[in-house]
């Protein structure tokens, strides 16, 4: 129904009412076949019913292409509307949890792996730091995005077994980073774009168990004199954002020699495992 016909409706309506009001009110001063002869008739012109539908229809602009015009939100009433934005922050704030200075969060599903742990703050001043294999039981396997960035104190970092992917800017800035270690058995998949950017780190070792170490995962580690790939099958997409006089490590017959070979015109200082 257009917005005319809604308000003749309503006019003709209060017509109604007016026209039974003055009947009702005629029938306490005479008797009742007076009332129903001389029965008072209420009417409206047409032109007063259009001047009024004219009146209302400009005063209220209502036009389907007309941008301005407002739509009611009922969230923005006080003590009203959806409160799912704040049962999202009370469904965030009891996933986040605390462990020697490490914020953390559980994650339902990573790969073939269920209620795995990701890192996502660290709020202690230690130099040295050691990844938890575990807290309580579930596998620390993900360091979250930033979740060290910009830490100053940080001198060296050890990844645990369990670790499996640093995701991006993770390390970022990490100024005085200067060692990372992997432990023996580790099982790292995955290093993501900016993870140790412009940190401070002078040489490394990715486990053969990586498969993705991102272009630009060691962005402006000016530092960085030699870099060790030990995987036969480790993807770096073509290209490795190093400094010109960094030292590549890898085997001849791997992956990774054969994504640097396709980087022409860029030359890369390699050097092959035995």
């Amino acid at each position: 129904m257009n917005i005319k016909n809604t308000i003749l409706s309503i006019i003709f309506a209060m017509t109604s009412i007016a026209a039974f009001s003055a009947c009702n009110q005629n029938s306490t001063e005479a008797d009742t076949q007076s009332n129903l002869n001389d029965e008072p008739s209420v009417e409206l012109s047409a032109e007063v019913v259009e001047s009024a539908v004219e009146s209302v229809e400009e005063s209220t602009a209502i036009s389907s292409e007309d941008e301005s015009v407002y739509v009611f939100d009922p969230t923005t009433l006080t003590g009203g509307g959806s409160h799912d934005e704040e049962d999202s922050e009370d469904e965030e704030s009891s996933n986040t949890n605390e462990y020697l200075g490490f914020t953390y969060e559980f994650v339902d599903e990573y790969h073939d792996y269920n209620d795995v742990i990701e890192i996502t703050k660290f709020t202690g001043t230690s130099k040295d730091i050691v990844i938890p294999n575990e807290i309580d039981g579930h596998s620390v396997m993900i360091i979250g995005e930033k979740a060290f960035e910009g830490n100053e104190n940080i001198q060296s970092l050890v990844i645990p077994e369990n670790l499996k992917w640093i995701k991006e800017s993770a390390f970022s800035d990490c100024k005085n980073l200067s060692k990372v270690t992997f432990e023996g058995n580790s099982t790292l998949y995955e290093l993501s774009e900016d993870c140790f950017y412009q940190t401070n780190i002078s040489e490394i070792t990715i486990p053969e168990t990586c498969a993705i170490v991102d272009r630009a995962s060691f962005l402006c580690c000016y530092n960085l004199k030699k870099l060790t790939i030990l995987g036969m099958k480790t993807h770096v997409y073509n290209t490795l954002s190093v400094s010109d006089d960094c030292v590549i490590r890898c085997y001849k017959d791997s992956t990774t020699y054969t994504e640097l070979l396709a980087a022409f015109p860029v030359k890369y200082n390699i050097e092959f495992l035995e």
